[in-house]
């Protein structure tokens, strides 16, 4: 699945426990996940991540002349269409921790000769940029920080007096493919990625909205759509899978052990396409929108124990 699966231990902000990893070190695992998939990332023709942009974007209500951050950028999944609403009199701030994403990202937005686009290095967990914006989009961001609580109510620290969030997550799960588990059993336990953050605000729409009106927004309003994502064979999924977050998993399989990994991966998908005539991942994804709240949040303890 895209969305980090494969943990060891919840990361706090506080000192690391038995287990688990600094928050800088998560950051910095995070960041070299995504530097190493970032050539490929959402540029294999499959229709992911592109897609979720999008609704995401439609979702917000951008205005043309508005003053928009994106935060978590990637390869610009939601900040293309966020330049395109706000048009060339507005603006788009793109901001990202991995350094090859932002180059990327950076050199697409120039072959596209959007000038109002501006990419940046930066750790979104405690975003270092100048407001006030309009919106804040925060597409696939909040599951991977360590204090999703603290970045929220920093991201409410960057709007306007109105200005609005819209954040994108999944939920459900797409069972033909829990096979994973065993690829993530074949990492050593002291190689598996860390969980940077308590699930639990994730698992719903109700939690999440909890989440954002501690931080400070409300109301909160959740659309959850699902998509299907359909590949070629095998070896098209495997690619595909080594381009996204799932590379934190192949990159900790032993060496001696990846051509094993690789040929249970084709043996699982054959068994899924015999059983039900495709080869297809259904995703769940949940757009959430909530306004800046007059009102102060109250202050909290980090929200991962």
């Amino acid at each position: 699945m895209p969305c980090p699966d494969a943990r060891i231990a919840v990361v706090s902000e506080t000192a690391p426990g038995p287990g688990e990893l600094a928050p800088a070190q998560v950051r910095k695992l995070v960041a070299e996940t995504f530097n190493n998939t970032a050539p490929e990332y959402d540029r294999l023709g499959v229709d992911f991540f592109g897609t979720f942009g999008q609704w995401l974007v439609g979702e917000a209500h951008l205005s043309p002349g508005e003053r928009v951050v994106d935060l978590g950028c990637g390869r610009g999944a939601a900040t293309f269409p966020a330049a395109i609403a706000v048009g060339a009199e507005g603006s788009v701030l793109a901001v990202d921790l991995a350094p090859r994403m932002v180059e990327l990202l950076r050199a697409d937005a120039t072959a596209r000769s959007m000038r109002h686009v501006e990419v940046r290095l930066g750790d979104v967990q405690d975003v270092d940029v100048e407001g006030p914006f309009d919106c804040v989009l925060a597409a696939f961001v909040l599951f991977f920080l360590t204090d999703p609580a603290a970045a929220l109510r920093r991201y409410r620290s960057l709007l306007h007096e109105n200005g609005r969030i819209a954040v994108s997550t999944f939920y459900g799960d797409d069972e033909r493919w829990h096979w994973l588990r065993e690829l993530r059993e074949m990492v050593p336990a002291e190689a598996r990625p860390p969980v940077p953050t308590d699930p639990a605000p994730f698992r719903s729409s109700d939690a999440l909205h909890a989440l954002l009106a501690d931080a400070g927004f409300t109301p909160a309003r959740s659309v959850e759509r699902e998509h299907r994502t359909p590949f070629r064979d095998a070896d098209h999924w495997l690619r595909w899978s080594y381009s996204n977050a799932n590379r934190a998993i192949w990159d900790r399989i032993p060496a001696e052990r990846a051509a094993e990994a690789h040929e249970l991966a084709r043996a699982r998908i054959a068994g899924m396409e015999r059983e039900h005539g495709a080869i297809e991942l259904r995703t769940g994804v949940r757009l959430t929108t909530a306004t800046r709240s007059p009102e102060p949040p109250q202050p909290r303890s980090s929200s991962a124990t």
